[in-house]
């Protein structure tokens, strides 16, 4: 019997979904609850005189109908995916998306209450489909709503694709000892003890090599990190410097108490105080 393997780039996108879908039904329930009670306030300040159960109702078929609608939309993102190469393609389908969006909402959203006032409240719904305030209403917050979720799912996935990105990276640093570095628009490869020195620079970190410069968009930590899954090569001996430890070839106190590091090239950086320990070790 073959086996079935699952792209690991559809298998992140589905995760970021459910979390995305989880997060965001937190947030419907909490607006829910939010707007149902403040309608009800609103009623018993202006003296109208209606069940305390009505804006609950009114404002529960909505949010519901919002969620069956929003649970479609990974669908729709993995049928029509967006990026920045095709998004002036995607418009007009995104556009569409959005006026299916809001009919499905509120045709669904009148449905459930045209079912549920009889039964709850014994009498029928007056609002009708047919009347266009209803839909001059509706429609500029489904369009609002619309735009906060394709923002929530889409966000939600790139975050799980940087994921999936740097476990493949620390993996190839685990496996062959080459660091995949992103410098410029362009991807570096460096073998970790082919870096001899690195130094935080504002976003960037420093690097040097035998060979040259490179400027790479990481933290440092992150960097010293990538170089751990490839061995243990190298030492932080300050927060803004990391060294190769056969580049160290005097560690020097001062008469101050604090402590500077020699390296083979003749550059002298201090040691942090947090970091000496591992230093003497």
């Amino acid at each position: 019997m073959a086996m079935k393997f699952e792209n690991p780039e559809l298998a992140v996108d589905k995760r970021a979904d459910r979390t995305a879908l989880i997060y965001i039904a937190i947030f419907t329930f909490l607006s829910w609850a939010l707007l149902s009670n403040s309608d009800h306030l609103e009623n018993l300040r202006d003296g109208v005189s209606r069940s305390w159960i009505e804006p609950w109702l009114i404002q529960g078929t909505s949010h519901l109908a919002i969620l069956i609608v929003i649970a479609c939309i990974p669908v729709f993102l993995s049928r029509f995916p967006l990026s920045l190469e095709n998004w002036k393609r995607r418009l007009p389908i995104y556009l569409m998306g959005f006026g299916l969006f809001g009919i499905t909402h509120i045709t669904l959203m009148m449905t459930f209450r045209t079912l549920t006032f009889p039964v709850i409240l014994g009498r029928v719904h007056e609002q009708s489909l047919m009347r266009l305030d209803l839909w001059l209403y509706e429609l500029p917050k489904d369009g609002y709503t619309y735009l906060l979720v394709l923002s929530v799912f889409l966000t939600a996935r790139h975050i799980e694709q940087l994921r999936l990105e740097a476990a493949k990276v620390k993996q190839e640093a685990r496996d062959t000892g080459r660091l995949r570095l992103k410098s410029g628009g362009r991807i570096l490869f460096l073998k970790a003890d082919e870096i001899l020195q690195a130094e935080a620079a504002s976003n960037y970190v420093d690097i040097k090599t035998q060979s040259g410069q490179h400027f790479i968009r990481m933290t440092l930590t992150a960097l010293e990190t990538l170089i751990g899954e490839a061995g243990d090569t190298h030492i932080r001996v300050h927060r803004s410097h990391l060294v190769k430890r056969d580049m160290i070839r005097e560690i020097s106190p001062q008469s101050d108490g604090r402590l500077f590091v020699t390296l083979e090239n003749g550059a002298s950086l201090p040691v942090g105080q947090k970091y000496k320990a591992d230093l003497e070790r």
